[in-house]
């Protein structure tokens, strides 16, 4: 089974464990979408990165703040930070897809 989800920055150790558990089972995978923000901070940023820092701080850590289990990171999450997110949650492997795509990042995530 393949199941997906995107705007990785709501999501937290938590909210990915019960994707694990419920969605992805013993042999599934769950394809996540990311913001793709540099793999470490750079200053100045590319473009991408500073729009991404415009929307963090009013719309992505107030919404996912809203939500119980979030860990409200904000837009600009880095892929070392999803992955221990997602080792947080259990997943056993974390692969990013060679997927061109300005604004995107993809993450395929397995159980086992």
């Amino acid at each position: 089974m393949l199941a997906g989800t995107g705007r990785a920055d709501h999501l937290g150790a938590q909210v990915l464990g019960e994707l694990n558990g419920d969605v992805a089972g013993d042999r599934g995978a769950v394809l996540v979408a990311d913001m793709k923000v540099g793999e470490r901070f750079a200053s100045p940023g590319d473009l991408v990165e500073r729009l991404m820092y415009g929307f963090s701080p009013s719309v992505c850590p107030p919404d996912s703040m809203s939500h119980p289990g979030s860990a409200a990171t904000g837009t600009a999450m880095r892929p070392d930070t999803f992955r221990r997110y997602a080792e947080l949650a259990g997943f056993a492997t974390v692969d990013t897809l060679d997927v061109d795509h300005d604004f995107w990042r993809f993450y395929r995530l397995h159980a086992h």
